[in-house]
């Protein structure tokens, strides 16, 4: 566990996921971070930057009341885009990046739904590539 305060429109950093992935709780209709938040993820996003080994997908949800879909999916895209300007800012490459703005989680998920969880990915291998006619 990292820290968690949640207070007021501020988000809380919750716990570790597995593979060096983190949630991240939100508030309700809010993608707001507060000063220990901040630093959190521009610690977390230093740390990020020593692998470039790794992509990093930021799958980021929100609910809100009512059948809206719209509104969910654009709250969970700002959260994503500001948790990845926070990486850039701290040295992870953009090309590493790759935000999924979900909304809504779907019915069967039971952590929580106002959530951006960072999930850790090792990015394929090269493979020498070969020719179409098997010559090198």
């Amino acid at each position: 566990e990292i820290s968690c305060s949640l207070v007021g429109s501020e988000m809380c950093i919750r716990d570790r996921l597995p593979d060096g992935g983190m949630r991240v709780l939100f508030p309700s209709g809010s993608e707001a971070l507060n000063a220990d938040s901040l630093k959190a993820l521009q610690d977390y996003g230093t740390e990020l930057s020593h692998h470039p080994e790794q992509r990093v997908v930021l799958m980021a949800y929100a609910a809100l009341p009512g059948d809206d879909v719209s509104m969910p999916r654009r709250i969970a895209l700002a959260r994503a885009l500001a948790v990845r300007s926070i990486f850039i800012h701290a040295g992870v490459a953009t090309t590493r990046l790759y935000p999924r703005a979900l909304g809504r989680p779907d019915a069967g998920d039971t952590a929580p739904a106002d959530r951006l969880d960072v999930v850790i990915e090792t990015n394929p291998t090269d493979t020498p590539a070969s020719s179409a006619n098997g010559m090198p």
